[in-house]
């Protein structure tokens, strides 16, 4: 309907009247005949082809990455293949492994009894000759007691004669004193004596300079010398005090240091001191946890064995047994027994107190189980379990759980006694307490009064955090929960317990190690300042003796010039006054010199007492010689038998442990054959027996595992192929579809040149048709109008023209615009004709074609019109004009029917 040729309307057909531009008219042509519709369905389909080649570039693009990730994984591919072979060998070698070191084992066990059988043999020979010094050892003890009670005998008789003789010799120790101290008087007399001597002698020098005649001259000599002297000597002076304020300063920061460092290995003596009484108490603590290695309670406390031994042994005591201690009958279970940090968090909860308790009956029974632990744990009232007393009843609690889908407390531990069990939930609430996972969930629940659920005393948190929920009048309040250190009681076995209190005295050991060598850095820092202290004091007292020498140099110039100026007669005095002191002091000397006379006279006299009274003693002594060197021999002979006895016991102690070590190391290797042989089954069913040493089959393992380990990827195997597969299924589509898309592209190229040329073919055939038709109805035309008109479609340049010919043959004016109206027209409905016989439309329909053409040439057309349609009888056609119907006279009835509208 759009085609112009199917309805051509009278706007439509004036334009086309209008049309001079070739290039128009080759543009209705083409929209009359689809050749445009063709071009633009051809168009449209090249963008497409276009469109699906970048889509396959796309695609290529695509599979080449595909392609380079499918390389790479088919080796991971083919790498796991050669692990699963290296797995493969790896097994067939620890099989082998296995049962070498199970044979290994049984070799071991069969020497071990040997070499046991050996030491047990050796330790009875020296058990016998141990029991026999013991009877040797009795026999010299007896002779001893006998030897000293006849020496102690003897030794009375002379009693008397030693205290005397001790008395003298304390006499003499007093004596010998009081001479000391009176040497050091005498010392400090004539000490006096010399420097009043001294002073004398300038005293009487000076009177004797006085005594002299001096010019003027030689006095302002003298005068101006000691001035200059006196400058001298006030700056030397000077300079040593400096030196001496320095000094000074440095033996006080000395001091200080020495100080901080008194102090610092005061402390550090003082941790020394704590680290090694911790060493005896965990020593002491270790041997008995070693003592009790078959004991399970141990866990609980050294000495928890003791007291269960003790219960039992005391058992007519007690009315009903108490049970305890109370982490005995609970274990973990659910995720607290494989999760280690929620079993630390469930035994935090429970606490050391709780698990370490004993319950009791009734207060007897409380009272009796007091005599049993003060007995067995004396004074150490630190580690004492704690006794709870309350009713026993061998029914557990009913107890109402919290109305929410968070577990408790009880849901992680599994309690053995239902007295256990009723205690636990009397003290601790174990029904109440919730177990959150995260803060978050805790905080839901705590927060808000309305969100508390029901018969919830708190919530703890996987991360050790305690929640308190919010009441009527306080908010909710969170604590962190102190983590308590080591494997816990209810995870812990006695072995992990024995090692971790040797790893803590390890731990101990060195840390003294450490506190010891700074002890050592301490001294040896406190020696260096003290040496220098030592140093800037001697250097002081070095600079003071030369202060006072400079100030007697100063004294003595200052007294030669007072001298000069005093009176003389104060000289004298003062030299009178010396004298007097010089003779009061020659008194006292010559008094200490005859007491000390008389000391050394009385001295002499006691000391010859005290060497009679020794010598009387020694030979009342000799009798009693034989005796005490008989004796003295027996205690000889008693400390080597002494000596002799310790080393049998320290060599039966070895050969006891030795026989112990080989009873461990049977045991080892006897779990080891047991560990090793379920092993090896598990591997190869049936015993293996290898060329190869244990050595050689190790160092094959190792470097499989280390092969196996350099390649092992961290993903998943079944993960990676699965993926491996759904990539190559990927890659093989992709590939297969772009094969696809490949032939499908070739196909739709062929197609598309076919098509290419067969639409240029039908345009050809179109045009040659039209223009025939054309030529053939325009000629009637031509006759009139004395000129030939030929349509000429030229594609290349996208125009149709009009040719003129006249009669000559020679083109004349080419232009449409030189035709009248009806020429137009004429030519106008020769065009269209053309173009209708070669498209056949099913209805053809002119609508208000005439309006702009005069009678005679309407009449022309209508009768070409009406030829035409009626040489087409099998189409329909469709004539509208105002200017009423052609002459229809010539026409069959009924072939053409005319329709009239009036206008109303």
């Amino acid at each position: 309907v759009d085609s112009p040729i199917v309805i051509l309307q009278q706007d439509e057909a004036k334009e086309l009247l209008k049309i001079e531009s070739p290039q128009q008219l080759y543009r209705f042509f083409e929209k009359a005949t689809l050749v445009k519709q063709c071009f633009d369905e051809y168009k449209n389909a090249q963008a497409e082809y276009l469109r699906a080649q970048e889509n396959l570039k796309e695609k290529v693009r695509a599979l080449k990455h595909l392609t380079n990730d499918f390389k790479r994984a088919k080796l991971r591919y083919e790498e796991i293949q050669r692990n699963n072979e290296m797995n493969e060998e790896l097994k067939v070698a620890k099989g082998e492994y296995a049962w070498a070191r199970v044979q290994a084992a049984r070799k071991n066990i069969s020497e071990l009894q040997e070499n046991m059988g050996k030491l047990t043999q050796m330790m009875d020979q020296h058990k016998e000759k141990l029991m026999n010094s013991h009877e040797v050892l009795a026999e010299m003890k007896l002779r001893k007691t006998e030897m000293s009670v006849c020496l102690e005998d003897e030794s009375t008789k002379f009693g008397s004669q030693e205290q005397d003789l001790i008395r003298l010799k304390e006499e003499l120790d007093k004596l010998k004193q009081d001479l000391k101290e009176l040497n050091s008087s005498l010392k400090s007399e004539n000490n006096n004596k010399n420097s009043l001597v001294q002073e004398i002698r300038v005293l009487k020098d000076q009177l004797e300079f006085l005594a002299e005649s001096e010019t003027r001259d030689e006095k302002l000599r003298k005068d101006h010398q000691r001035k200059s002297v006196l400058r001298k000597l006030e700056l030397d002076r000077k300079g040593l005090e400096e030196r001496i304020n320095q000094e000074g300063i440095t033996r006080e920061n000395q001091d200080l240091k020495v100080k901080q460092d008194q102090e610092k290995e005061s402390l550090v003596d003082k941790e020394i001191r704590n680290k090694k009484e911790r060493k005896i108490l965990l020593q002491k603590e270790l041997d008995e946890l070693q003592g009790a290695q078959e004991q399970h309670l141990a866990v609980f406390g050294a000495k928890i064995p003791l007291v269960e031994k003790a219960i039992k042994r005391n058992l007519n005591q007690f009315r009903k047994q108490p049970v305890g201690p109370v982490g005995a009958y609970v274990k973990l279970t659910g995720e607290a027994a494989t999760n280690p940090e929620l079993g630390r968090l469930v035994e935090t909860e429970l606490g050391r107190a709780q698990l370490t308790a004993y319950l009791t009956n009734d207060d007897s029974d409380r009272r009796a189980l007091m005599r049993v632990l003060s007995e067995v744990y004396g004074s150490d009232a630190r580690n004492k379990p704690r006794i709870f007393t309350s009713k026993f009843f061998f029914a557990p609690h009913a107890v109402k759980r919290p109305r929410c889908d968070q577990p408790v407390i009880l849901d992680y531990i599994h309690v053995d006694s239902p007295v256990v069990f009723n205690h636990l939930v009397d003290q601790k609430s174990v029904e109440s307490i919730l177990v959150c996972k995260t803060q978050d969930i805790a905080k839901s629940l705590m927060t808000r009064r309305e969100n508390v659920p029901d018969n919830v005393a708190y919530t703890i948190t996987h991360d050790f955090y305690r929640f308190f929920p919010a009441r009527e009048h306080t908010s909710y309040r969170s604590y962190y929960m102190e983590v308590p250190t080591g494997s816990g009681m209810l995870r812990a076995t006695m072995s992990n317990l024995v090692q971790e209190r040797t790893e803590e005295m390890q731990g101990l050991e060195e840390h003294l190690r450490d506190l010891e060598m700074e002890k050592n850095e301490v001294i040896k820092s406190r020696k260096s300042f003290e040496a220098e202290k030592r140093r800037a004091m001697a250097e002081i007292q070095k600079l003071r003796k030369e202060v006072a020498n400079i100030n007697s140099q100063m004294s003595k110039v200052k007294s030669e010039d007072e001298s000069n100026q005093s009176d003389t007669d104060n000289l004298r005095a003062r030299l009178r006054t010396r004298q007097t002191e010089l003779d009061v002091a020659e008194e006292k000397i010559s008094d200490i010199l005859e007491k000390r006379e008389m000391m050394n006279n009385l001295l002499k006299e006691k000391e010859e007492m005290f060497k009679d009274n020794k010598k009387q003693l020694n030979e009342l002594k000799s009798a009693t010689n034989p005796i005490t060197k008989e004796l003295r021999i027996l205690e000889t002979r008693i400390s080597s038998k002494t000596k002799e006895m310790l080393n049998q016991e320290k060599l039966i102690k070895k050969i006891k442990s030795e026989i112990e070590s080989l009873k461990s190391e049977m045991k080892k290797n006897a779990d080891e054959e047991t560990q090793f042989e379920s092993a090896a089954k598990k591997i190869t069913k049936k015993e293996v027996h290898s060329d190869r040493s244990l050595k050689q089959l190790n160092a094959k393992i190792l470097q499989l595992k280390k092969k196996l380990s350099m390649e092992k990827d961290c993903e998943n195997i079944e993960d990676f192929i699965e993926e491996f597969n759904e990539l190559k299924d990927r890659y093989s589509k992709l590939k297969q579809h772009i094969d696809t898309l490949n032939e499908h592209l070739n196909a739709i190229y062929e197609m598309k040149n076919e098509r290419s040329e067969n639409i240029l073919y039908i345009r050809t055939l179109i045009t040659n048709s039209v223009r025939r038709k054309f030529n053939e109805m325009i000629k009637k035309f031509s006759v009139s109008t004395g000129s030939e008109i030929f349509l000429r479609i030229d594609h290349h340049n996208k125009e149709l023209k009009f040719i003129f010919k006249n009669e000559s043959g020679t083109h004349s004016n080419s232009d449409v615009s030189s035709l009248s109206g009806g020429e137009k027209s004429y030519t106008q409905m020769c065009l269209i004709c053309s173009l209708w016989d070669m498209m056949q439309p099913p209805f053809r329909c002119l609508d208000e074609w005439d309006v702009f053409l005069d009678a005679v040439n309407r009449k022309e057309i209508s009768r070409e019109l009406l030829k035409f349609s009626l040489r087409n009888q099998d189409r329909q056609f469709i004539f509208i004009s105002p200017q009423g119907a052609c002459d229809l006279s010539e026409v069959e009835h009924g072939i053409v029917s005319v329709t009239e509208i009036k206008k109303s």
